[in-house]
């Protein structure tokens, strides 16, 4: 313990400059995380930086590659080491980041006590993007200018395979799965880079670790893994789906989407039990017109048939056969909770802190809404007791800055506005109005085949 202290005290006093800068960042990220809500991307990006340098700087104070540098000449036990890394990013990094969560979470009048657990979680979380992918380079490179090179590499692989490919929910959970998997690569590349320094092995296992994620699997088969993982799901055997053409005059609708030309399809359900309603995941539709047949591949969240542009400039003014294979969730409602309207802040379980904001003069209102660390739960809001459609969806919302949406950002507070109104947070109130939240929870994941055997697309293209 007395080595890891004595290298502890050794990296402060080289690294105090920096340290003190990032410190300046973080308050300074937290100040437009309480005024603002939401930090600019430029602040976070910066944010990301310095905290990347000064792990790098901090890993290369006893580069771990090459056999030529000075503290190899030291009596250092490789434990001692690593564990004095450790504590200094605790110390500069992960300690400063929670108590500026806590600082966040107060000034938005959370209470951090009933959010501690999460607050702590997130820094687990934080940790697997923010701090261990810059330690595990830093570890099998020998100086930062070789982070740097790595950092962009990296980017290049994220931005050509992870944040283009198309994904939905089953893409998205293998994707979590190959993270979680990808993050534990990282920590024994790095265990056994400081235990053993074999670089070059230790080198392969971090590629791997990157490239995991960004594997194009077949669908098919991680949906049939989402779909064995759902536990008791009910019968849908009896749910049946046919299919219209969205028509506008004597030709189909035509829409544009991920670059493809589509037909959107009008589905009619089967089957469906009254709280029950479906979530289109992915499409994959097939178009086929005497020997040729085109294929879009899975898409997500569109129910269509849909074909390249080379495809629809021999296909205009032609009839063709429209397949779709399309990937679904069926959600079913659980017990609402009603709670009423206030002028101030009020709470919705399931949902976090809400409170009416907008233009009076204008009469446009919006409900505001703010959770702690994590995303709220899916399902539907209403307000009763007025004569206006006020029913809105809680799905997909997405944190404003976030890693591959799969991570919470630097700021723990998730802000979103799920409802537009024209009644007052007053009148709301003299009307005794409430708000019925349902939450929605994923009972089974199906899979259905429709064709449409006449289509044709307009022949003015």
């Amino acid at each position: 313990m007395t080595q890891v202290l004595h290298i502890l005290r050794k990296d402060l006093r080289r690294l105090w400059p920096h340290i003190a800068v990032l410190m300046l960042v973080i308050a300074y990220h937290s100040l437009a995380a309480i005024t603002s809500g939401n930090p600019s991307s430029t602040l976070t990006l910066i944010l990301c930086a310095f905290v990347w340098l000064l792990i790098g700087r901090l890993i290369h104070e006893e580069s771990l590659v090459g056999d030529n540098h000075f503290w190899l000449t030291r009596p250092y036990d490789r434990t001692s080491l690593l564990l004095a890394k450790a504590m200094l990013v605790a110390l500069a990094i992960v300690i400063p980041f929670f108590i500026a969560d806590c600082i966040i979470v107060s000034a938005h009048s959370l209470s951090v006590t009933d959010n501690l657990g999460g607050l702590l979680l997130r820094q687990l979380v934080n940790a697997a993007w923010l701090i261990l992918p810059p330690f595990a380079i830093a570890a099998i490179t020998r100086k930062l200018s070789d982070d740097i090179v790595v950092w962009l590499a990296a980017l290049t692989v994220a931005l050509a395979f992870w944040f283009t490919r198309n994904s939905d929910m089953v893409r998205e959970t293998y994707t979590h799965f190959a993270i979680v998997i990808a993050v534990a690569v990282m920590l024994f590349a790095v265990w056994r880079q400081y235990s053993l320094r074999t670089t070059w092995t230790s080198r392969a296992l971090l590629i791997a670790a990157v490239l995991l994620p960004a594997l194009p699997l077949p669908y098919s088969p991680l949906f049939a893994i989402e779909r064995a993982a759902t536990s008791q799901a009910p019968d849908t055997s009896g749910i049946t789906i046919s299919a219209t053409v969205d028509t506008v005059g004597s030709f189909p609708r035509e829409l544009t989407w991920n670059n493809l030309h589509c037909i959107p399809l009008k589905l009619s359900l089967g089957g469906m039990k009254p709280d029950w309603r479906i979530s289109i995941l992915s499409t994959n539709s097939t178009v086929e017109s005497g020997d040729q047949q085109w294929s879009s591949g899975w898409q997500p969240a569109f129910g269509g048939a849909c074909i390249s542009t080379a495809g629809l400039a021999q296909l205009a003014g032609k009839r063709f056969a429209a397949h779709a294979d399309l990937s679904i969730a069926i959600y079913a409602n659980e017990p609402a909770v009603t709670v009423p309207v206030k002028a101030g802040p009020f709470d919705i379980p399931g949902i976090g802190r809400c409170q009416y904001a907008g233009d009076r003069y204008m009469k446009l209102f919006q409900l505001d809404c703010k959770a702690v660390s994590w995303f709220p739960q899916r399902g539907q809001l209403e307000m009763i007791g007025i004569d206006e459609n006020s029913i809105s969806g809680v799905t997909n919302f997405h944190y404003q800055w976030s890693p591959l949406n799969l991570f919470p950002g630097p700021n723990p507070i998730y802000l979103w506005a799920p409802m537009r109104l024209s009644t007052s947070p007053e009148e709301a109130v003299a009307q005794n109005v409430k708000i019925r939240f349902t939450p929605e929870k994923q009972i089974a994941l199906i899979r259905r085949e429709i064709t449409i055997p006449q289509v044709i697309f307009p022949p003015d293209h």
